[in-house]
This record gives structure tokens, sequence and C-alpha cells, in this order.
């Protein structure tokens, strides 16, 4: 088996492993109710119970004084940051957890203080979580920032990052900061090929223009190998390109691991033949919690993947769709999509479908739904053709999608056994038949009351 297809492989076993973990119980908070069940001594701070919390001023105190290790012990699972964090010594904080960390709030080190962070990364179940207004920001460029023991080198604006990256494609960087990058102007694709690491600590890059690409590849990285690129969302993108294949706001074409990554804005690739997602052109790597809100305009447009052969998990689109063949998710898929969702509007052309354009093959489309509106020459209310009937246990919207033909669920063939046409209300009424509730949630107030994703909810 090849290095790329061992990759893909390993890829989809890890989803299909996902999909069936359990969220862990117990936890250490951090947070502004009073410290309990915690021994603190000598600067290590370790949870007793499988319940416990270490009050945030109590923990700022120490970070006045010295170092302070915060562990979950042999009892707790996460940590969770619950409270905003600040401190401005040179002490090194370590969160250390048996399984995940959650950055719920702000963590900023003003000063010339470390941060490490350990945490499982062995088992799909367990992650670095950065939730709602989570993000950690460092003021002093030189500090030193380590995760689950690699060290990471900290920039503080793209061009900057930029610059690193070319001159070191297989290191480890991290943005320091929210970044504006307005006032850039960049004549081709920032980042080349990148093969490292890349953690965007929950932070954001905004305005980020683009009108080319690097040889045949346009987007923030014109091409990554077998990198991980993370945590890290772009805001307000305008990127258009005339001449390319590969087109996609993060990523022209992808082989890396993208994990919690989201995009806004407008994406427009003019080529008759170009792939154009918001968020990824083509993706032959693995695409995790990610998720889209973007104009997109291709040849084959996909609300977030232009063309997939990677794997899709986790992940939503919001984006409005045009082109030849169009997909409110991914455009054409001859890859995996796993628990995902669509609800934007899709206009195809040619193709269209309210989740992807085009699947078959031995590929797959496995508990997903779409809601988005959809209108084109062959449409289908969640895939525009499924010839070799890869799609399973997913679901369409007969009322907002304008195709209430229950038969039509793919535009090719007719009346796709793995398709199902539910009302508005009806999906609306809690989970459809075959949705793990591990990964899908339900709520009246959640999603306008649509399905959600639990490890990736609507932002």
């Amino acid at each position: 088996m090849s290095g790329f297809r061992l990759l893909i492989a390993m890829l989809i076993a890890n989803a299909v492993a996902w999909r069936g973990a359990t969220a862990a119980k117990a936890e250490l908070s951090i947070s502004n109710k009073p410290t309990q069940n915690m021994s603190c001594d000598g600067g290590v701070c370790t949870a007793t119970a499988k319940k416990a919390v270490l009050n945030v001023a109590d923990l700022q105190t120490m970070l006045a004084s010295g170092d302070v290790s915060v562990k979950t012990g042999t009892v707790a699972k996460d940590i969770n940051m619950d409270q905003p964090l600040t401190w401005s010594s040179t002490s090194r904080l370590t969160l250390d957890a048996q399984a995940s960390i959650t950055v719920k709030k702000p963590v900023t080190v003003t000063g010339s203080g470390a941060l490490t962070i350990a945490y499982d990364n062995q088992s799909g179940a367990n992650d670095l979580y950065f939730f709602g207004k989570g993000q950690v920001t460092f003021s002093d460029m030189a500090s030193s920032l380590v995760i689950n023991g690699q060290s990471y080198t900290l920039e503080a604006d793209l061009p900057s990052l930029a610059d690193a990256m070319n001159g070191n494609e297989g290191g480890s960087f991290a943005l320091a900061n929210d970044y504006d990058a307005k006032n850039d102007s960049f004549k081709h694709s920032p980042v080349d090929y990148f093969e490292g690491n890349f953690e965007g600590l929950g932070h954001s890059i905004s305005h980020l223009k683009l009108r080319g690409g690097g040889h045949q590849r346009a987007g923030m990285f014109a091409k990554t190998g077998q990198a991980i690129i993370r945590d890290i969302y772009l805001k307000q993108v305008n990127v258009r390109s005339g001449n390319k294949l590969y087109v996609g706001a993060l990523v022209g074409d992808n082989g890396a691991q993208i994990v919690n990554a989201s995009v806004t804005g407008t994406v427009i690739g003019n080529s008759d033949f170009a792939a154009v997602g918001a968020l990824i052109g083509a993706n032959g790597g693995l695409i995790d919690r990610s998720r889209s809100n973007a104009t997109v305009a291709g040849h084959g447009a996909g609300g977030l993947v232009g063309g997939n052969i990677g794997v899709v998990y986790r992940c939503y689109s919001n984006s409005t769709v045009s082109g030849s063949s169009a997909g409110g998710l991914t455009g054409s898929n001859d890859g995996h999509v796993f628990d995902a969702y669509a609800a934007g509007s899709v206009t195809g052309s040619d193709l269209a479908g309210g989740l992807v354009a085009g699947t078959g093959g031995s590929q797959s489309v496995v508990g997903a739904y779409s809601t988005g509106g959809v209108s084109g020459l062959t449409t289908g209310g969640l895939v525009g053709t499924d010839f070799n009937l890869t799609v399973s246990d997913s679901y369409w919207d007969l009322d907002t999608s304008g195709i209430a033909d229950p038969g039509q669920g793919a535009g090719q063939p007719a009346d796709d056994p793995g398709i199902t046409g539910l009302t508005d209300a009806q999906l609306k009424s809690g989970l459809p038949k075959d949705f793990d509730p591990k990964i899908w949630g339900s709520n009246p107030n959640i999603n306008g009351g649509y399905p959600y994703l639990r490890a990736n909810p609507p932002q």
C-alpha cells in the first residue's frame, strides 16, 4: 500500500472510531468557583476527585510567584478553561490532562511567561478544543509554547508567519493573536508548501485578499503535505482566482489534517476546470470539525470543499454555492463524508446537490443531511448523482430544498435507498434514524432546531 493510501486508510479508520466514541465525564474546571477536590503543593495542583475545581484567582496568585502545573491526575479526565486567565510574570503554566483540554475563555500571557499543554492525542475521542471566546494569546513572540512535547514558534502577523513557514516547511508554528490582513498585499499564496504543524490557538485572520496563487493553486496555503493545520478562523476573505485549478481560502490543494477551521467571505475560481471550495479547493487529507459561511462560485464548487478524495468529518456549511457542478458541502466526492450537513442554497447549471454534487465508486456519504434550496439541470435534495449507491443514513429537507419528490434524494438514480426525505417539522423534531446521539444533538434553541454536531456547534 502506498504512503498516500495508507494515510487515507488511517484517516478513515480514525473517523469510524470517533463516530462511536463517548465523551469523558470526569473533569477539572478552572473557574470562578471555590477551589475544591484539588491538592496543591510545590506548584503542582492535582485533582483528587472526578469533579474538581481550581479557582482562577488562586491559580493567578500562584503564577505570580512561580511555575504551576495543573493536572487531572488519575481520577479526572479533562481540563476545562471556564473562566478568563491572565498572567504577566515569567512563570510557566502547564495544563496536563489524561484526555481532552477545552478552552472556553481567553487565556492571555501578557508578559514573557510560558505555556505547556499536554493531552491525549492518540485517541480520536480526545483533543484540544477551542469553543466560543476561547483562545490563547501571547504578547511576547519569544515566549515558550509547548504542545504534547513539541515546541512552537510564535508569530504575530501573517507576513511573518508566511516567511517563517516558507523558510521551514516542516516546522511548528502558532499564531499568537488575532490579525487583520487588510493592509497586506500578496502576489501569490502566502505559503507555497507546508508539511509541518500550525496551531492557530483559536485566533482569526481577517480580510485575507488573494488574486492569484502559487502555480495552479490558490489559498493561504497553496499546497500542503502531511501537515496538521488547526484552530484557525479566516474571516471576511476575498479570494478570486481566474486561472487556478484548486482554489480555497485556507488551502488550494490539501493533503493535511485540518481541524477546527472556519471561513467567511467570498471565494471565486473562474477556470473552466477549477475545484473551488470556501475552505479547501481539493482535499486529499482529513477535514474535521470545520465549517464555512461564504459565497462560493466556480466550475466544480462546494460550500466547504471543491473536490474531495479524502475524509470530511463532523463538518458543516452555510455557504451559498454556484457552479457548473455544485454541492452544499463538497462539489465532487471521490472520498468519504461522515456526520456532516449543509444549509446554504445551491445552484448548478449542470449538476447540483444539497450536500454533494456527485459521489460514487467505493466512496461514501454516511450520516448527513441538507436543508438548502437546490436548483439546476440535474438536481437531488442531497446529492446530484450517486450511481454506485454509496450514500447511507442520510436525509434532506423536503420543504426548504424545493425538492418535494421523495424519490429525488439523488438527481440520479431515482429512489436512492440511502437517502430519505423528511419534512421540515420532522427534521426538527429529533434526531433522524441512525444519527448517533454521541455525535449529534437536537435542541429547538440550537441551530434553528435542526440537528447539530456536538463537537462542532453552530458559531
